[in-house]
């Protein structure tokens, strides 16, 4: 089995093997399987599903620097639209979520928060992006918004709306079969071991037909200090420590979660986040972005020339 060790002040993560287990032997084995599948795909014919994920997988087979950006949520055609026209050039996959169900969907004042849209309604609008040749990904809460959704998307993800490891697996298998490779991202509080668990289950249930990869978007803060600074606090430490454990496993970060919304320079954050990360090994980023036509209901995000700028800035992820 794995033992897991999270020493909190740095937020290192520490995964240390008792010796050959079973489990991991054979999670490392459907890495490898993905590795050489995702070769072979991109040096011959593909079938119809490995074509429609053939933009990830060039970039997940090739070990290339992976750039997704986007709207925290979608929100309609004409926002996602917007968007997507600053950052078509740079871009090489747009994050635009459509489902954004809440334990409880009013905040601190009494405010009804935004929830999303339905896998329905957002279709046309995704099936619109993809028309453009820019692939699109999406959080995914249960395993048949996968089949309502294949034909226009291009990644699923999961993350702690889906933290449980027999949905993902399901989530997982539902994608496989879709040939749609999935994003992993880390629950909010401080368990590493279930960010593992995540990640395996995604790997198992697929049974490493298609890719995986994880994104790294921070932890909830824990003391007053950590609360001043920031909305979750980031983990360089799991970069580097999900590479040693993971050889295979593309790595990207997710730094707009990390940022307070009081930062007074969060572009500046941001960049300095993805600097760190990748100097660690991290194979890209995701990041949320807005329109100033259309302004995020759910996070602020940062504008898209600030985007656009942070990458022209001599920053090469």
């Amino acid at each position: 089995m794995l033992k897991y060790h999270l020493i909190s002040n740095s937020y290192r993560l520490n995964i240390m093997r008792t010796s050959a287990p079973f489990e991991s032997a054979l999670i490392s084995q459907m890495l490898e399987r993905v590795q050489e599948k995702t070769q072979r795909s991109l040096s011959t014919d593909a079938d119809d599903k490995t074509e429609k994920a053939k933009p990830i997988l060039k970039l997940i087979g090739q070990k290339s620097i992976i750039r997704i950006a986007g709207p925290c949520a979608l929100q309609s055609q004409d926002q996602a639209m917007a968007i997507l026209d600053d950052i078509a050039q740079i871009a090489d996959m747009m994050r635009a979520p459509h489902h954004k169900p809440r334990t409880r969907p009013v905040d601190c004042d009494g405010n009804v928060l935004y929830t999303g849209m339905s896998p329905e309604a957002a279709f046309p609008i995704y099936d619109a992006i993809q028309a453009t040749g820019m692939p699109v990904t999406t959080e995914i809460i249960e395993p048949r918004h996968i089949d309502m959704l294949k034909n226009a998307i291009s990644m699923a993800w999961v993350g702690s709306r889906t933290m449980c490891g027999y949905l993902i697996e399901k989530i997982g298998a539902a994608a496989a079969d879709a040939g749609l490779p999935i994003m992993v991202k880390n629950p909010m509080m401080d368990q590493p071991e279930i960010f593992i668990g995540m990640i395996e289950s995604a790997i198992k249930g697929s049974g490493g037909s298609v890719p995986v990869i994880a994104c790294i978007r921070g932890l909830c803060p824990t003391n007053p200090d950590e609360k001043a600074k920031w909305r979750n606090v980031p983990m360089p430490g799991y970069v580097s420590d999900l590479r040693e454990s993971f050889p295979n496993l593309t790595i990207i970060v997710d730094p707009s979660h990390m940022v307070h919304k009081k930062d007074p320079n969060p572009e500046e954050t941001i960049k300095q986040i993805l600097i760190e990360a990748m100097s660690r090994g991290a194979n890209g980023h995701m990041v949320e972005v807005t329109h100033p036509d259309y302004p995020s209901i759910t996070d602020p995000g940062i504008p898209t020339h600030a985007y656009l700028d942070m990458i022209a800035d001599n920053l090469t992820l």
